[in-house]
């Protein structure tokens, strides 16, 4: 089974600057913000495996 990594508030600071690295590094990533706009925009830099959730 894969591992996936949750961060929560990854909309700005040190929750954002985590999974734009993490992502970058290879690790599928569940992203968990308040702001719907801000978490699709992190998606996008992040890459594609990711998993927005509002």
């Amino acid at each position: 089974m894969k591992k996936v990594i949750v961060i929560t508030g990854e909309s700005s600071g040190i929750g954002r600057a985590t999974a734009i690295k993490l992502s970058k590094e290879g690790y599928p990533l569940l992203l968990v913000a308040r702001n719907e706009g801000t978490i699709i925009n992190i998606s996008s830099i992040a890459g594609r495996k990711t998993f927005p959730t509002f």
